[in-house]
């Protein structure tokens, strides 16, 4: 998967990208993670959560995008009951995480420091980038809403060759999506259908734009700014614009 990235002023070339996710999965398989695994990421938006995500899915591990609103007793909660390998957040949101337990977990901060946690760039910029052929894909460990109790984490079972074409397929349906596309990803990316989206521009080698988050004016100037062709948008972004 080969995008071009744009973030905060910053272009991700289709090559270092490349190079960025190769070197995150040989760092996550280096901590243990493998067919089967939970990497969970409490991340914003950002170039870094799609290179993660493109990774554990390249070792038929599972992503598990964290909802960073959740405070401390909710991401324990979502480390314990998936089993995650792995958790890797954003320096920021890690920091209003008071007393987390993370034992038998590995932990990194990324996109800034925290202290007494080591930074998950390193650790992917000192690993030679992985070769291996993909495994079969299982997607993301979404959880439910727990409405209804606790929530409740989706496992997937590894895909067949023709289940990868039909996703694939579907994804293009549902979003639109065709060479040359000019995207926006602005709505949460921990949300299954943003993720997807963002999972769909990455295998069509998309040029996409990425915020933190949405705000109506700036939608409006980037799509006059870039000729953007998609965006993921719900009703409310909609209306605020």
């Amino acid at each position: 998967m080969r995008p071009t990235l744009h973030f905060q002023g910053q272009t991700t070339a289709p090559d270092v990208f490349e190079l960025n996710w190769r070197r995150s999965a040989a760092a996550l398989q280096a901590a243990g993670v493998g067919d089967g695994d939970i990497v969970a990421l409490m991340m914003r938006n950002s170039p870094q959560a799609i290179e993660l995500m493109v990774a554990a899915r390249h070792l038929g591990a599972q992503w598990c995008p964290v909802n960073w609103h959740f405070k401390t007793d909710e991401v324990q909660y979502i480390l314990g009951n998936s089993g995650a390998k792995v958790f890797i957040a954003d320096a920021a949101l890690l920091a209003g995480l008071h007393g987390l337990r993370t034992q038998g977990v590995h932990i990194w901060s990324i996109r800034g420091e925290h202290t007494g946690t080591p930074a998950w760039e390193a650790a992917r910029d000192a690993a030679p980038p992985i070769d291996t052929p993909p495994a079969p894909p299982r997607g993301a460990m979404f959880y439910t809403s727990g409405t209804t109790g606790q929530p409740k984490g989706i496992v997937r079972r590894p895909m067949t060759p023709a289940q990868i074409q039909a996703a694939a397929a579907m994804r293009l349906a549902a979003y639109g999506l065709a060479p040359g596309a000019r995207a926006l990803l602005s709505a949460p990316w921990y949300h299954s259908a943003p993720n997807s989206f963002a999972l769909g521009l990455a295998q069509e080698n998309a040029t996409v734009f990425i915020e933190e988050k949405f705000d109506a004016e700036r939608t409006l100037q980037l799509i006059s700014e870039h000729a953007l062709t998609h965006a993921y948008l719900v009703p409310t972004m909609y209306v605020r614009m």
